[in-house]
């Protein structure tokens, strides 16, 4: 197994001022450096959003507020711009951070919860029954159902709560 090596802020800007001065591609500064062309461009979009300061940081995990990630995703939903367009205005590392906001992986969490606290507790007799119970889960989790990331809030309230702020 091959261990991820560590690069100096130093390294970092010195291989995107190489790239900014066209001497070398990014393929080229991969090499170089012994790491893959998508390191190479993180680094540049890191530069270009942030300048050296999150170049010189060591990795850490950034954490956005709540209302910080809604503002970005209804500025992406309502075609204010790309994703990266947006991570720069925002202030968000990646664009996969916005990514994870929009896509389906908060629901595949929702579907272990359904299954694991609804479906392997009860026998269902009918698609019908099965339906409703569907319909009846969401709606408990959307209105009654607490959740810790929502200031132990159900997501309805919570909603609510962010929309008074805006």
């Amino acid at each position: 197994m091959s261990t991820k090596r560590s690069y100096s802020a130093e390294e970092k800007h010195n291989a995107v001022e190489i790239y900014l001065q066209g001497k070398m591609s990014r393929q080229e500064l991969a090499e170089r450096y012994g790491t893959d062309r998508a390191t190479i461009r993180n680094w540049f979009r890191q530069y270009q959003t942030f300048d050296m300061e999150r170049l010189s940081r060591q990795k850490q995990t950034t954490r956005y507020s709540p209302e910080l990630k809604l503002s970005a995703v209804k500025a992406y939903l309502s075609g204010q711009g790309s994703q990266r367009e947006l991570c720069r205005r925002y202030g968000i590392r990646s664009d996969q951070q916005l990514r994870s906001c929009i896509d389906n992986g908060p629901m595949e969490g929702s579907w272990g919860i359904l299954k694991s606290e609804m479906y392997y507790l009860r026998k269902f007799q009918s698609k019908e029954q099965l339906a409703q119970a569907n319909d009846e889960f969401i709606e408990y989790c959307n209105t009654r159902r607490r959740q810790h990331n929502f200031d132990c809030l159900p997501p309805a309230e919570y909603r609510k709560v962010l929309e008074r702020k805006e």
